[in-house]
């Protein structure tokens, strides 16, 4: 399914907002991240009426029985919308508050306030973990205090686990399928926001050599996951 943006050029601000992350985010630190402006337009994140709600009065998808097994066993693992509460990723020992995260009054981004480098953020414009899409949790790298929140997210591997606990009391257990270290100049916006025919995880943050001089990161550390299990 394709979700149409309300305005490629608000899309292609959140994008931007959301590659200039975490690194840690605004000038006190130092470590804001950016995208190079000419990146082209994109199919972005959901807004709050398109796909993104559509699965709002489903349930998990299971298997059936009798005649509709086979279209039953066919269909992705997916959950109804309900916010995140908690992430946990027990390869790199995190086990983090969730904070929902929107736009502010100029279309940018928010990100989580510096003073809590263990809390990471969620995109609410987007699905949410276990529906259909792909949500995004992001986190900060570091701080003033030393490494933060998603700090080791460079070293998660291929069949590592990402537990994100929601309000409806749902665990969503997602399988990581990939991660990637991308050029901050070359961040790729449709694979990240684009849609997707599975419930799909993204956790983003900044990576690679962080150069004093310009106070930024060289690229950003991207994890693919998908859910594979509800607990």
């Amino acid at each position: 399914m394709t979700a149409e943006p309300r305005g490629h050029g608000r899309i292609l601000a959140v994008a931007l907002a959301l590659a200039a992350l975490i690194g840690v985010g605004a000038i006190t630190a130092g470590l804001v991240l950016l995208l190079d402006p000419g990146t082209p337009e994109v199919i972005g994140p959901a807004d709050d009426t398109s796909a993104a709600d559509t699965t709002d009065t489903a349930d998990i998808a299971e298997p059936g029985s009798g005649a509709g097994r086979a279209s039953a066993e066919a269909a992705p693992l997916t959950l109804p919308k309900s916010p995140p509460k908690r992430v946990r990723i027990p390869k790199i020992k995190v086990d983090a508050p969730v904070r929902s995260l929107g736009l502010d009054k100029d279309g940018w981004l928010e990100v989580p306030p510096l003073n809590r480098p263990n809390l990471t953020g969620w995109y609410r414009l987007g699905p949410t973990p276990g529906q259909l899409g792909p949500a995004v949790i992001v986190g900060h790298v570091n701080s003033k205090a030393g490494p933060a929140v998603f700090a080791r997210l460079h070293t998660l591997a291929k069949g590592d686990t990402v537990e994100v606990k929601r309000e409806d009391g749902r665990v969503a257990v997602f399988r990581v399928d990939e991660v990637q270290r991308v050029d901050k100049h070359a961040f790729p916006t449709a694979r990240v926001y684009g849609n997707l025919p599975h419930a799909g995880l993204r956790l983003i943050t900044c990576g690679g050599a962080f150069d004093p001089k310009s106070g930024t990161y060289e690229d950003n550390i991207i994890v693919y996951a998908t859910l594979t299990d509800v607990r």
